[in-house]
């Protein structure tokens, strides 16, 4: 790919790193002594406070200088690299092969599973925000034939298709809520168990939807990995401007191979079974991601403890794992069910009162033992809960038996 041309690298040196024209020179001879054979280099001196270092050789030198020289930006400027120049150039091209061919990609792939409407649908409104600014710079008749994906940075639309999600999150504290609607689901602890697995499980749209196109998902995986460490970086030095070199030219040309092979054994359209996993997982992680967008106005309102429920509430609350619905009385068996909206009747007055104006209010508005409460949120845990699962259910499956028993006695007498 490279050529034998010479190239020039010329750097402006303070005179407070080296004093003299000499003091430079031998420098050079000292540190390029490998290749000063192969190389030529003047030195001028500025009638400012800086000497001026001009090196001329093939690509490789050139290349070694960068290491070699040792040179820190505190002393010294690089005011021409010509290798630079045509390395920048040299990846261009491919830099371009590589973002189109991913976009038309995610594009095709995202329209296949949630339809045209998808860039509505997915994309947050930071990166919606960018682009239409983006578009209004380049003119209504410039934006109406392109899809907003061809307006939107590479580096963002990599970071969006990435992202990872989770409909728990690990530092999630488990909520009263979503402990009963946890338990609601399970009839065991190993069903809680394989149930908060898969609601902590990673998901994404490169992960979990576009990897049904591929046969080698641990390819389709692994390029996701090398895009955002290799190909974006060298990216940005390109369109930026900043210094890149041979190996990272060879490195890009080396993407760009895989890059091509990798989206080539694409399937062109999904089977009925593969097109409904996408769209479930795609539907997931659309909801992972409007969860989030909630949880700041929710996070408050969601780990409301005990100790802000009154006494009948509470108690229902401390029992709600252990038995069914046959089990509780009327009162309780009302509190469990409207537990997820709590409503204004399971507070007392003066407690509803405080919650209701949270926000607004300061500690004066609210008597003394609801503001001890409501001090106390964010600090109550849930572990207690947690650490007695093993015993509620098994209460739940005695008290179950128990009924069994009675229910099969009645019988038999009759």
């Amino acid at each position: 790919m490279l050529n034998q041309n010479t190239y020039t690298l010329e750097y402006f040196v303070s005179k407070e790193k080296f004093s003299e024209r000499e003091e430079l020179e031998n420098y050079v001879k000292q540190v390029m002594e490998k290749f000063i054979k192969d190389l030529t280099f003047e030195i001028d001196t500025h009638e400012g406070n800086y000497l001026i270092l001009h090196i001329t050789s093939t690509s490789k030198i050139i290349d070694a200088c960068h290491d070699k020289l040792d040179i820190e930006r505190d002393w010294a400027f690089r005011s021409k690299d010509e290798l630079g120049d045509f390395l920048r150039e040299s990846a261009y091209p491919i830099l371009a092969n590589i973002e189109t061919t991913l976009r038309n990609f995610i594009n095709q792939a995202m329209i296949s599973v949630l339809g045209f409407n998808w860039w509505n649908l997915f994309i947050p409104e930071n990166i919606r925000k960018k682009v239409e600014a983006i578009e209004i710079k380049a003119g209504k008749s410039n934006t109406k034939l392109h899809h907003p994906i061809e307006f939107t940075l590479f580096e963002d639309l990599i970071r969006i298709v990435t992202a990872e999600f989770q409909a728990w999150p690990d530092d999630r504290i488990i909520t009263f809520s979503g402990l009963v609607e946890l338990l609601s689901s399970s009839n065991s602890i190993e069903e809680i168990r394989l149930e908060l697995e898969n609601r902590r499980k990673i998901m994404s749209f490169w992960d979990n939807v576009f990897s049904n196109y591929f046969e080698d998902k641990e390819a389709w995986s692994q390029l996701k990995e090398k895009i955002e460490n290799s190909i974006i970086p060298i990216r940005n030095k390109v369109m930026h401007h900043r210094l890149i070199r041979e190996y990272e030219l060879r490195e890009l040309s080396e993407f760009n191979d895989e890059v091509n092979h990798i989206i080539g054994t694409a399937k062109h359209q999904l089977s009925d079974y593969e097109l409904e996993e996408a769209l479930r997982s795609a539907n997931t992680i659309l909801g992972m991601g409007l969860s989030l967008g909630i949880a700041e106005a929710l996070q408050n309102m969601a780990s409301v403890q005990a100790s802000v429920f009154d006494s009948e509430a509470m108690k229902a609350l401390q029992n709600m794992a252990s038995v069914q619905a046959s089990v509780f009385d009327s009162e309780t068996m009302k509190a469990l069910q409207n537990m997820a909206s709590v409503q204004a009747s399971v507070f007392n007055s003066e407690t509803m009162k405080a919650l209701q104006n949270m926000a607004s209010v300061q500690a004066s508005v609210f008597d003394s033992e609801t503001m001890k409460a409501l001090q106390n949120i964010a600090n109550t845990q849930n572990s207690v809960l947690i650490n007695q699962l093993p015993k509620i259910i098994a209460r739940n499956d005695f008290r179950a038996k128990k009924a069994s028993e009675n229910n099969y006695n009645d019988n038999d007498g009759s």
